[in-house]
């Protein structure tokens, strides 16, 4: 929990042996601190094995001014494995007015991928010093955003029972919406204006999703 800061490395496995189920989090949110002379790395490799669940839900990025930071997220899936990955970012600390999208850069690259290929690339390059924050349509004016994947072995899903569970179970403080992919797998995206209430419209997905696999339910205390 003390956070991130220039030249750091960070080199994450986490690996699930066939038939078994593990939830994965962070003690609190990540705080990507200035970087003034250099920038942070960090690489996650994610290998879910037969018949295996993995929810991957840390908490969000909080990303300071003059950040700079760059995360690259694989995920490899075995026979019937099934993934629930969450990623989330704060544009800034919102009690300091003048930091919001002050931080120098982002590059966040999600790739995921099981034994018939390609199910989900996701890129983000933001440099907001570099384009006009008054007109960045992609956030709307929101200080947070998040995406979530529920990928792999999607059979116990009802796919458009799911979507319209989870799109009617949001409520009103954030903007966001859950769709199915191309194949094998689900895409949530969320805005909102403070983290709380993103945090929360997390929860309801993870809630559907322990639903639908018959799984009870367990909060993140933190």
């Amino acid at each position: 929990t003390g956070g991130i800061v220039q030249h750091d490395r960070y080199d994450i496995h986490i690996t699930l042996e066939a038939n078994t189920h593990a939830l994965v989090t962070t003690v609190a949110a990540t705080k990507v601190y200035r970087m003034p002379h250099g920038k942070a790395i960090q690489h996650i490799t994610i290998d879910v094995g037969e018949n295996a669940i993995l929810e991957f839900v840390p908490d969000a990025l909080i990303l300071f001014a003059d950040a700079d930071f760059e995360q690259h997220v694989t995920i490899n899936l075995q026979s019937g494995a099934l993934c629930l990955f969450q990623d989330s970012v704060m544009g800034g600390r919102v009690a300091h007015h003048d930091e919001f999208l002050q931080f120098r850069h982002l590059h966040n690259r999600l790739d995921i991928r099981d034994a018939d290929g390609l199910i989900a690339y996701d890129a983000m390059q933001f440099s907001p010093s570099e384009q006009d924050r008054n007109r960045l349509g992609l956030l709307d004016g929101h200080t947070c955003w998040g995406s979530a994947y529920i990928v792999g072995d999607v059979a116990p899903f009802n796919s458009s029972a799911f979507c319209e569970a989870v799109n009617e179970a949001l409520n009103d403080d954030v903007l966001a919406s859950i769709s199915e992919l191309h194949r094998a797998g689900f895409a949530f995206r969320v805005l909102a204006n403070r983290l709380e209430y993103m945090e929360q419209a997390f929860e309801q997905l993870r809630c559907h999703f322990r639903q639908a696999l018959d799984i009870p339910f367990v909060g993140l205390r933190k």
